[in-house]
């Protein structure tokens, strides 16, 4: 079983309390919408992220190793990411970076763990993230 890279899973979540609503949505790595204005989950500046979309965009996260390499544009004109760790990608990439299982990385992290209505709700997603971190820290602190 891996072992949770708790200062990553924490700066994740201070990298998410830092995100506006408009700019994060589950079901997309990161989307750039470039000038296509049209989309529901358009932040303004015309982008947005899911949770382990936004860590590949924070500096403190790029220089331990993620990165997000963006595609396209696709003939509406959007670009989209596909975050990297190393030679992993995607939800491998998250499960390497932050020491996850298959399970939790993609309770965490694929949109289908997550009720459609609930895609663009930030707090949910932060707040499961939180719950597995708290958890993990009680436990090492046990067996301390």
């Amino acid at each position: 079983m891996p072992r949770m890279a708790v200062r990553r899973v924490a700066r994740l979540v201070e990298v998410l309390q830092g995100v506006e609503p408009g700019q994060f949505y589950m079901g997309a790595w990161a989307r750039d919408y470039g000038n296509n204005r049209k989309r529901k989950f358009d932040s303004g500046c015309g982008s947005t992220a899911c949770a382990f979309g936004h860590a590949c965009l924070d500096p403190v996260l790029i220089e331990q190793g993620l990165s997000m390499v963006m595609e396209g544009p696709n003939y509406e004109g959007v670009r989209r990411g596909t975050p990297r760790y190393k030679h992993w990608k995607a939800l491998d990439a998250a499960k390497e970076f932050f020491g996850l299982s298959h399970d939790m990385a993609t309770q965490w992290f694929m949109p289908s763990r997550y009720r459609y209505e609930d895609r663009d709700n930030l707090k949910l997603v932060t707040s499961r993230i939180k719950e597995d971190l708290r958890k993990e820290r009680a436990k090492r602190k046990k067996a301390a």
